[in-house]
C-alpha cells in the first residue's frame, strides 16, 4: 500500500535524483541505500509521474524486506502498475532486467551484477527515457552525477 503523501519534489529535481539513483545503483553503493532512495523517489514523484509511479508496499513491509536481504523482492515491489517488469537474464555474475508501461511508448533495458540493481537500473531508465528530449540509457554508467 503507498503511503498517503501529498508532497512531492518539483520535476527537475526529481529527475536528477533518479539520474544519480541510477548512478549509484551502477556502481558501487549499497543495494540497500539504493533501494531506500528507489522508495522515496516513488513517494515523491511529482505529477505526471506520480500516475506511473505506484509503490505497492508500505515502509515497514519495505524495509523488512530490506531486512531479510530479499532485494529482488523490494526491488519488484517499487515497480507498480501501470509498469510491467521481468528479469530478462541472470547468470552467476551479471542480470538483464526490462520496465516497460502498456500505456507509454518505449522500454529499458538494464545490465547489472543483480537482478535488484538491474530491475532499479532499468525502473530509472524507463523514467528517465520518458523526458521529451532525453537519450537516456539504463547502464548505471552512462549519466553523470547532477
Amino acid at each position: 500500500m503507498a503511503d498517503n503523501n501529498t508532497a512531492c519534489l518539483d520535476t527537475a529535481t526529481w529527475i536528477e535524483s533518479l539520474v544519480r539513483l541510477s548512478d549509484r545503483t551502477g556502481g558501487d553503493a549499497p543495494v540497500e541505500n539504493c533501494l531506500r532512495l528507489s522508495r522515496h523517489l516513488c513517494v515523491l514523484a511529482p505529477p505526471p509521474f506520480d500516475r506511473i509511479v505506484a509503490c505497492r508496499i508500505d515502509e515497514a513491509a519495505f524495509e523488512e524486506l530490506l531486512t531479510q536481504e530479499a532485494f529482488e523482492a523490494a526491488a519488484a515491489a517499487l515497480i507498480g502498475p501501470p509498469l510491467s517488469h521481468e528479469i530478462v537474464s541472470r547468470s552467476a555474475s551479471t542480470a538483464s532486467a526490462r520496465v516497460w508501461s502498456e500505456g507509454q511508448p518505449g522500454e529499458a533495458l538494464a545490465h547489472a551484477p543483480t537482478a535488484a540493481r538491474a530491475l532499479v537500473l532499468a525502473w530509472a531508465g524507463f523514467l528517465l527515457s520518458l523526458q521529451p528530449g532525453r537519450d537516456v540509457q539504463a547502464t548505471g554508467n552512462s549519466h553523470r552525477s547532477a
